[in-house]
């Protein structure tokens, strides 16, 4: 079991490299990288490509389908959603650890893509998204010599 130190100045840390760790905060490290002051979540995402498109895969537990807003723009994929702690009536929160805030995820793609035929899905609390990349092959065309 890992145990938590207080930190003098608010907040734990467990590791020194810990961004709550002040030490850190005064060389040049992240503020603070507490859900509840950011409120932004950055989601993981894997990415594999083949000669036809960019695949990928991201995770966005207790999103609701409904809630995913994707977006393409000069490259960029950016998929947001909204994410509120569930409202209890009649009692009171003993502990919540679950993130609530906004996802946010931005994906700048290296190749030409084809944003119009970009698809996605949404299951299990992973979003699948295909971005097409555009053909560098050339046509080969034949000319004639008069």
């Amino acid at each position: 079991m890992v145990q938590k130190l207080a930190s003098p100045f608010g907040g734990y840390y467990i590791y020194p490299d810990d961004p709550n760790n002040l030490f850190q905060q005064m060389l040049g490290g992240k503020a603070s990288s507490t859900q509840e002051s950011s409120r932004e979540l950055t989601p993981a995402v894997d990415i594999y490509e083949d000669d036809a498109a960019f695949y990928a895969s991201i995770e966005m537990p207790g999103v609701s389908k409904d809630a995913v807003k994707i977006s393409c723009s000069d490259s960029t994929l950016t998929i947001n959603a909204d994410v509120e702690r569930c409202a209890h009536q009649g009692g009171h929160w003993v502990q919540h650890e679950r993130r609530v805030g906004t996802f946010l995820r931005s994906i700048k793609f290296r190749a030409n893509i084809v944003a119009d035929k970009i698809t996605a899905s949404y299951n299990d609390g992973v979003l699948e998204v295909t971005v097409p990349k555009k053909s560098d092959k050339q046509k080969t065309v034949s000319i004639t010599v008069d």
